[in-house]
């Protein structure tokens, strides 16, 4: 009666261990599973959006990049189209390749002036120039990130602190990046948004907490 209800069941389901409890290889089973069947023309954009997000986890840059240029070449909503803007700005960045990680970052930059968009789209900019090695311009782009104002949840902010907390452990300014770290962890704990990201950071700021 319902040939649609497992595509979309396991979708919803992979999503919830993405966003919510911190499952992400369950997550990426499921992604890929419902891959396999038929399913809505409309959630597509989102199951390639989610699959992108979740292979540039498990640093499969490649299928992170096929996922993300999927969605862009469907009609997708322009949230997903940031985040595919996103995933192929850190590709182009780990590759060495700035300048395109910036058009990227560009272009994902004109699709809103939401206050919380505009800081997670400055936030991702810092982190191309710390891949980049650049820490002294990633710290200062994710400093003016965070201060940009009406955010409606920390989610944003606990990234620009966490990226500017790196870019000193890089500078080897280690007591400040640690006061960073504590406040990551304070700001982390307090937003709505607790994605697979925001969990590996978590463990990330904790770790180097206890090593220093």
């Amino acid at each position: 009666l319902y040939p649609d209800y497992s595509f979309v069941s396991r979708y919803n389901l992979a999503e919830i261990y993405y966003e919510y409890l911190n499952r992400p290889k369950e997550s990426l089973e499921l992604l890929e599973f419902a891959l396999t069947l038929t399913g809505p023309s409309r959630f597509f954009p989102f199951l390639y959006d989610l699959l992108h997000r979740t292979y540039r986890y498990f640093s499969n840059d490649a299928r992170a990049v096929h996922y993300a240029q999927k969605v862009l070449s469907l009609p997708s909503q322009n949230h997903l189209r940031r985040r595919a803007y996103y995933t192929l700005a850190l590709s182009h960045a780990g590759k060495g390749n700035k300048d395109k990680a910036l058009e990227e970052i560009s272009s994902a930059g004109k699709l809103s002036n939401a206050p919380d968009e505009k800081v997670l789209t400055s936030c991702i900019e810092a982190i191309v120039f710390f891949i980049a090695g650049e820490s002294k311009i990633a710290y200062e782009k994710a400093k003016m990130a965070i201060n940009i104002s009406g955010l409606p949840d920390e989610y944003e902010k606990a990234l620009g602190i966490f990226t500017m907390a790196q870019s000193l452990c890089d500078e080897k300014a280690f007591a400040e990046a640690k006061a960073l770290f504590k406040e990551f962890l304070l700001i982390s704990g307090k937003t709505q948004k607790k994605d697979i990201f925001v969990n590996r950071n978590i463990d990330y700021a904790k770790k180097i907490l206890l090593r220093r």
